[in-house]
């Protein structure tokens, strides 16, 4: 099993990836999802996941914000953003 973490904003963007997930890949087992930032550091440092889908844009925050307080806790990141603009950056993060 994946333990897998989702911090996504839009509610419908997170049904559907949830939605997806469980139905092609069951071998993904998600711990939580969140909606912020805090909660989803929170989250990292309580389940220490395996893999993240991260969204970029969280007002106030950004995922980087995430990156970087939790980079203690070992895992793979997939970005769920539009923002063709923060590719360069996510790179810089090996995500």
């Amino acid at each position: 099993m994946i333990n897998t973490i989702i911090i996504e904003n839009e509610k419908p963007q997170s049904d559907y990836l949830v939605k997806h997930l469980e139905k092609f890949f069951p071998e993904i087992t998600i711990q939580a999802v969140c909606d912020n930032i805090p909660d989803g550091i929170e989250k990292v440092n309580q389940h220490n996941p395996q893999l993240l889908f991260l969204d970029v844009e969280l007002p106030p925050y950004t995922g980087f914000d995430l990156l970087e307080k939790t980079r203690s806790v070992n895992y793979e990141v997939i970005f769920t953003t539009s923002f063709n603009k923060y590719a360069i950056k996510a790179r810089k993060f090996c995500a």
